[in-house]
């Protein structure tokens, strides 16, 4: 018993250099790696002007994320990509830190999952949460955290995906798709609309006799409101079409698109703050009321057209399966859903303060 003891060994046992070259050597032999052509010219970090020069490095790199996902597991993508990124140095400037590029190591995160050379650590690891949970995975901070694991870079490709239509926002979440993002665009929301609200009261009221009062209830109002309707939308889509329709469609991915389709209202509830602070004798004033109403209702419909369309041209796959009737119903849920959202910015949060005349001396 105690030779066979002895003759354990595991990954902790072995010196990093040496399991790396040999795991590499074992998957360049065994041949069962898809490598792509892109890795003969690509770089492994932003801080690297050129590609690697070793002609195994894609097997090297892939035996080194092995073992590090086998020592820590549920390691993301965003760890990895610290800890495999490199200093870049910047002349004489100090200098700092680059993370690795994230597509060559979701890219080895998936060969390795198709190899299945990270199930047999997990398994036990899983099963453990599991029972702890209830089993019910999504009770565990483990299942919410891969959605959690994108970094800034990542963040600000898909705010400008859902700002300016292109690229295509499936095409750079690649599968991955986060809740972190549309978590901080809500937060965002709320914030700048419960001040913007504020301006917009006080500077209707100033120059009257009538005086400001900080309104606490936007708060808590447009809380409910972008909460509300970020987390209800979804949801009653992804039931409508997996349920009622039987369309396969992933609940955390419809989560994910219609809260990245809600950016371009961070900058229109600032671009709503349009004061109307005049009395309403002057003829030419008025004119200039009514300019300012049509210029929030622009700035509310563009906002509605830019969301709408990004959230649809992102669904296509899975509206191409649904008939011209089903195709309506989804239509008519995420308007709906977005009219409402729209009509309680221009008409509450929004709204044109009436100023009384004061008596002319």
């Amino acid at each position: 018993m105690l030779n066979k003891e002895q003759n354990f060994f595991t990954v902790k046992d072995v010196a990093a250099a040496s399991f790396i070259r040999a795991y590499a050597d074992h998957l360049k032999k065994a041949n069962k790696l898809k490598v792509p052509s892109w890795t003969e010219w690509t770089t492994t970090s932003t801080a690297n002007e050129l590609a690697p020069t070793d002609p195994d490095w894609v097997y090297l790199r892939v035996a080194a994320i092995a073992r590090k996902v086998y020592l820590k597991p549920h390691t993301g993508v965003s760890t990895l990509r610290h800890i495999f990124g490199s200093v870049k140095r910047r002349g004489c400037l100090r200098n700092i830190h680059e993370h690795a590029h994230g597509k060559f190591i979701r890219w080895s995160l998936q060969q390795l999952e198709e190899l299945k050379a990270l199930t047999g650590n997990n398994k036990s690891n899983t099963n453990n949460q599991q029972n702890s949970a209830g089993c019910c995975p999504c009770c565990t901070l483990t299942f919410w955290r891969r959605y959690f694991d994108v970094t800034e870079g990542d963040v600000a490709k898909r705010l400008r995906s859902a700002l300016f239509l292109t690229p295509s926002f499936c095409e750079i979440m690649e599968g991955h798709p986060d809740l972190y993002g549309p978590f901080w665009i809500y937060t965002t929301i709320v914030v700048i609309l419960s001040i913007s609200s504020n301006i917009c009261s006080y500077l209707h009221l100033r120059g009257s006799q009538t005086l400001f009062n900080y309104d606490f209830n936007f708060v808590s109002v447009a809380a409910s409101l972008v909460y509300g309707i970020g987390i209800l939308t979804p949801i009653v889509l992804w039931c409508v079409v997996k349920l009622l329709f039987k369309v396969k469609i992933k609940l955390i991915q419809t989560i994910c698109l219609y809260g990245y389709s809600e950016t371009c209202f961070i900058i229109i509830s600032c671009l709503l703050l349009i004061p109307s602070t005049v009395k309403q004798q002057y003829q030419y004033i008025l004119i200039l009321q009514k300019i300012k109403k049509i210029l929030q209702w622009v700035l509310i419909a563009y906002g509605m057209i830019v969301s709408s369309t990004f959230f649809f041209r992102n669904i296509k796959k899975e509206m191409d399966e649904l008939d011209s009737n089903q195709k309506y119903v989804v239509f008519a849920i995420v308007l709906g859903f977005q009219s409402v959202l729209c009509l309680t910015f221009k008409f509450y949060f929004f709204r044109l303060i009436k100023i009384p005349d004061t008596p002319q001396n």
